[in-house]
């Protein structure tokens, strides 16, 4: 891959990057299929919250992107649990998963659908940044 569509892609993905939470209560069988560095697609919309307090399901994703569409222009009342949007069709790398008891974190990194390959097969150490943040965050808020 050339070096400016690179830097292009990374800015795409990095720039303006903010975490979302999402939690839910899945099986230890069903959160056992997700594998670092894996790529996953989600066909459906994505909705999650700015706003990340401790854990109310065993399963948090944490969701670095920098393309959520904040819900609140539409509905005032959103804002209240910072509620934003994926589009969907949205592709996402596993970055991190972090277990503590029967809590469980998985780090997603919202990725352009045109850079599938770029990273499937390369880490970055912005990829390393961000997943000692998201220790961090899971480390804070599992209780």
């Amino acid at each position: 891959m050339k070096s400016t569509r690179l830097r292009t892609t990374y800015h795409e993905t990095f720039s303006g990057l903010k975490l979302f939470y999402r939690d839910t209560n899945l099986s230890e069988n069903i959160i056992s299929n997700y594998k670092i560095g894996q790529i996953i697609q989600e066909k459906g919309f994505t909705d999650m919250s700015s706003i990340g307090g401790g854990l109310s399901g065993n399963l948090r994703y944490l969701i670095a992107s920098a393309h959520a569409k904040d819900l609140s222009k539409f509905n005032p009342d959103s804002a209240k649990i910072g509620h934003y949007l994926l589009d969907s069709i949205a592709y996402f790398k596993v970055l991190d998963i972090q277990k503590s008891g029967d809590k469980t974190q998985v780090f997603l990194l919202n990725i352009p659908d045109n850079s599938l390959t770029l990273f499937k097969n390369s880490t970055s150490n912005l990829e390393e940044e961000i997943i000692e943040k998201a220790r961090k965050k899971f480390s804070d808020k599992k209780r």
